[in-house]
């Protein structure tokens, strides 16, 4: 017997009777609770002890594999699977994880099978099984559609490079003429360029043509940073992460830097951008490196800056 006390005083007495009571309670509790964990589990778990035989086969497995509890629990695995991975495991005593098998027509399964030691005695094995069907098929979709946007980008390039070439550019005064000989000598450099004049008379066709002539692979990136606010102007150029700013997009967003990688990056009405903006900008252009807003990672880009703008920037 022992007696339960209070300050010293005496308020009770557990016999042996009481406390194995309570032992098989908690032992009958935390069994339950395993076995409804393990039963809603999305992977298909299968428990077997060291001869092999199931001794657990949850919901997942039942849907996975089409064998009812009933049929399988309390048989060998090996009259279900004889290439079954898990008595591989509890023969070598060794774990395998992350093993692709296919185990019906159409289903595609990551399967993992562990020995499970108690006090250093081999107890049986565990496997979970994953069906990656889905993903799968989402993944060769996605690369149908990669391949489709690869060649609708192949295109639209085509029909650029046609329509905003040099030699579709239309006028023959000296004056345009020099400015074509120049553009065309610094279109095959990296060096960044800037190209002044009043509005409407083609800063944007000189540019493309510039990004043409250069046989960057990338693609041409147009900002105006004269429409864009002047407190949005910095994520938009250089991207931002998850929780920037109140209204950041959950998963964060490439800048117009990253999308003009191996490209050009033309940068309309400069004159406009705000004199921070502008220093940090002169950074990007000495190192190559930007930071998405709310990040310190940073990241290596290489876009061709081709600025324009029709304000007289000596005055």
């Amino acid at each position: 017997r022992l007696l339960v006390l209070d300050d010293k005083q005496v308020v009770g007495i557990l016999s042996s009777i009481d406390i194995l009571k309570y032992e098989h309670e908690d032992k009958d509790n935390i069994e339950l609770q395993l076995k409804v964990i393990l039963g809603n589990l999305q992977e298909a778990v299968c428990v077997v002890n060291p001869q092999g035989i199931v001794t657990f086969w949850n919901i997942s497995s039942e849907k996975l594999y089409g064998i009812k509890r009933d049929e399988i629990v309390g048989a060998p695995i090996q009259e279900f699977f004889p290439n079954a991975l898990l008595l591989k495991a509890l023969k070598e005593r060794r774990s395998y994880e992350n093993l692709k098998h296919v185990p019906r027509d159409g289903a595609d399964v990551v399967i993992s099978a562990i020995p499970l030691f108690h006090k250093g005695e081999l107890i049986g094995a565990v496997s979970t099984d994953r069906d990656i069907s889905e993903i799968t098929n989402l993944y060769m979709e996605l690369e149908r559609e990669k391949s489709k946007v690869e060649l609708l980008n192949q295109e639209m390039k085509q029909i650029t490079s046609n329509k905003f070439s040099f030699s579709n550019i239309i006028g023959k005064s000296n004056g345009l003429k020099e400015a074509m000989n120049v553009a065309k000598q610094v279109a095959k450099t990296d060096a960044t360029v800037l190209i002044t004049g009043e509005s409407g008379t083609g800063k944007e066709v000189f540019s493309r043509a510039i990004h043409q002539e250069s046989g960057r692979k990338g693609n041409f990136v147009p900002v105006n940073c004269s429409a864009i606010p002047a407190n949005l102007l910095e994520s938009e150029l250089f991207g931002y992460v998850e929780g920037a700013f109140t209204g950041a997009h959950r998963k964060g967003r490439a800048g117009k830097f990253e999308l003009a990688n191996g490209g050009t990056l033309f940068l309309d009405e400069i004159g406009d951008m705000p004199l921070l903006m502008q220093a940090k900008l002169l950074r990007v252009l000495q190192d190559g490196i930007i930071y998405r807003v709310g990040s310190g990672k940073p990241i290596k880009v290489d876009a061709r800056i081709i600025a324009a703008t029709n304000r007289d920037l000596h005055d």
